[in-house]
């Protein structure tokens, strides 16, 4: 009920001029009373700015990582950066040239940054009641605590190593003392490494908080490499993660994670955001070379099983084979393995393999049963594992692979079309790309066996025939027989067609799909152009039509067809008609100048589900409208 108030509390403000304020530097030309925008207060402050804080590297350093951090800082500009500490991994005692080539690996980490840094000193860049350190640091840095101010906002360096009180009596007066010089700014900043209010025992940090009570001011942290906010005094205090330093990294709700801080300095105090370093993103993270290896892996991938267990009703061994197929310009890797079953072993359980550029590559996998059970049982064996492109361009593009590999004989697509009508004769190839397997065949109906021919190179058939094929390993195991029916008949009047099905959730859900990549399942000769009659179901199919046109007449057809779903039409090789998306019953019309001849003519059509139609009429040149029938439609060899 509020949120509807507010709303129209807002309509009503609106013609007072509420929601369209001036500012100087925004122009528009638009001069209508209502404006396309909310209001026009920008967050243009002069007095705010933004800057970042990097937390512990060391603590059991991981490389790389601070570097990251350091390349997206300068993606974001913040106006400057600001450690926590730990920067180094340090030195016992007195080891000046530890140190130094410590420091000079850390100035080198930092020198990329366009913004400036500010350092402060943690408990592995100083040790504890060491002068030493404390000198060594002075020579490069000036002092181990320090303060500044920057657009009004105080900012406070602590050294929380100092000795046994941790904070000496001296640090302590310091800053005391530069409260009491900077009481008016607009905001104080407190930075440690140590989060001493965390710590029961005394640390004289309770001298500094009473010295900040009754401003506004915040406290960050770090050291312990665990993220954690606390509201303490009415102000936020925060124990920041890392920025590559020792974690198990286990994720948001654990505060273990990589990241930098962001604060936006305003005039109501400061906005804070924890960046994930694997959330901060360049320009360029998606680009057209990852949309193509995107395509390559989404489209162009694909894992097939085939289970090969032989004859009987039991299974006791077989063989299993994946075929991983790369259409990509890089190589792909495919890495996992075969999870835990009680019914049967395979060998190898885990696969790693490199699957070239543009190529194929199969893996066999050996299965044996632990004990002898039926096949109709439906075990299955679990792959789980990752397909990808290990490049170090693109680390993250590779998919999940998880695989259910039935132990049953698979249908290996021997004959793809079971039932072929065909003019004169019809060759049939036989595509087998099983490794170390051969295809066996029998044109006279017996079921084909070891005995059989073994099929070389395509197969000429001119007469009817049942043709049948098996493949058999080259361990015996034996596929299941497929079979294929070829009848002649007589060229005439009508089209061959060609018959396609398809998957429930298949790519071509909304629009016709490109048949010269497909494989149909049955061609025909049908007389008439209606697929409610020829079909045989009544949703998720397709149909191609192929043959001649004979038009009498020359000059400007017009051609109309009704649709339900989609079609498209071609006449010598050239689309002339076509309404390519899944749509409900609709015409559509076209005109094309012919001359009179015999043409070759396709039509294609694509059925989705619900109701179906394809009706198309031409209007010749005198006038005279015709259904597209068999009258004009014809068939011959050359159809095919």
């Amino acid at each position: 009920m509020v949120s509807k108030r507010l709303y129209l509390l807002y309509f009503l403000l609106l013609p007072l001029g509420i929601a369209a304020q001036s500012n100087e530097d925004f122009h528009s030309d638009l001069t209508t009373e209502k404006k396309p925008w909310t209001h026009l207060n920008f967050q243009n402050d002069p007095d705010n700015f933004q800057f970042a804080i990097v937390t512990d590297r060391t603590g059991g350093p991981r490389p790389g990582v601070f570097e990251d951090a350091v390349e997206k800082l300068n993606w974001m500009m913040p106006e400057f950066v600001i450690s926590v500490g730990d920067l180094i991994r340090g030195a016992q005692g007195k080891d000046s040239l530890k140190l130094a080539k410590q420091w000079g690996a850390h100035f080198e980490r930092i020198a990329p940054l366009k913004m400036p840094f500010f350092h402060l000193a943690g408990n592995h860049d100083i040790k504890a009641n060491n002068e030493f350190q404390v000198k060594y640091w002075n020579r490069l840095f000036g002092a181990p605590y320090y303060s500044f101010t920057y657009k009004d906002v105080l900012f406070i360096c602590l050294f929380t190593n100092e000795g046994t009180q941790v904070l000496s009596d001296t640090q302590v007066e310091y800053f005391k003392k530069i409260l009491e010089e900077n009481e008016e700014v607009r905001w104080t900043m407190v930075f440690m490494h140590h989060p001493l209010w965390r710590y029961p025992h005394m640390s004289n940090f309770s001298k500094i908080e009473e010295s900040l009570e009754n401003r506004s001011y915040t406290v960050f942290a770090g050291h312990q490499h665990k993220y954690h906010h606390t509201n303490r005094n009415k102000n936020n205090y925060y124990v920041l993660a890392t920025t590559g330093g020792g974690s198990e990294l286990l994720g948001n709700s654990f505060g273990t994670f990589d990241h930098v801080t962001w604060v936006s300095m305003t005039d109501r105090g400061p906005s804070i955001a924890n960046l994930r370093l694997d959330g901060i993103l360049p320009h360029d993270v998606a680009n057209d070379r990852t949309e193509k290896l995107l395509s390559d892996l989404l489209r162009g991938t694909k894992i097939q099983t085939e289970v090969f267990v032989g004859k009987g009703d039991f299974f006791e061994k077989g063989r299993a084979y994946l075929k991983c197929v790369n259409k990509a310009d890089l190589p792909l890797y495919l890495e996992g393995g075969l999870f835990h079953n009680h019914q049967v072993v395979a060998y190898p359980k885990e696969i790693s393999i490199e699957i070239a550029p543009q190529s194929e590559q199969w893996i066999e996998l050996d299965l044996k049963a632990i004990k002898a059970f039926p096949l109709d049982e439906q075990v299955k064996l679990d792959f789980q594992g990752t397909l990808g492109f290990k490049n170090s361009d693109y680390p993250d593009l590779s998919l999940p692979i998880n695989l259910g590999i039935p132990i049953r004989n698979s249908n290996y697509p021997l004959l793809p079309i079971k039932e072929v009508e065909f003019v004169e004769e019809y060759k049939v190839e036989l595509k087998n790309t099983i490794p170390n397997s051969q295809v066996y065949y029998s044109l006279n109906g017996e079921e084909p066996g070891p005995e059989s021919e073994i099929y070389t190179g395509p197969i000429t058939i001119s007469e009817q025939r049942e043709l049948k094929a098996r493949l058999i390993m080259d361990t015996g195991y034996m596929s299941d027989v497929q079979h294929m029916i070829l009848r002649p008949v007589t060229a005439g009047k009508g089209l061959v067609v060609e018959h396609y099905g398809y998957d429930p959730y298949y790519i071509y859900g909304i629009r016709i799909p490109d048949y010269r990549q497909l494989t149909p399942y049955k061609i025909s000769v049908e007389e008439e152009l209606d697929p409610r009659k020829i079909a045989g179901r009544d949703q998720l199919f397709g149909l191609v039509y192929k043959g001649e046109i004979e038009l009498k007449e020359t000059g400007i057809y017009t051609l109309k067809a009704i649709s339900d779903d989609s079609f498209r039409m071609f006449i010598n090789g050239k689309e002339v008609l076509a309404d390519p998306i899944k749509h409900k019953a609709r015409e559509t019309e076209a005109k094309v100048n012919l001359e009179a001849g015999k043409y070759p003519i396709e039509i294609h059509y694509f059925q989705h589900k619900k109701k179906y139609a394809l009706d198309i009429n031409l209007i010749k040149p005198s006038g005279v409208e015709e259904k597209l029938s068999s009258k004009i439609l014809s068939y011959g060899k050359e159809s095919y």
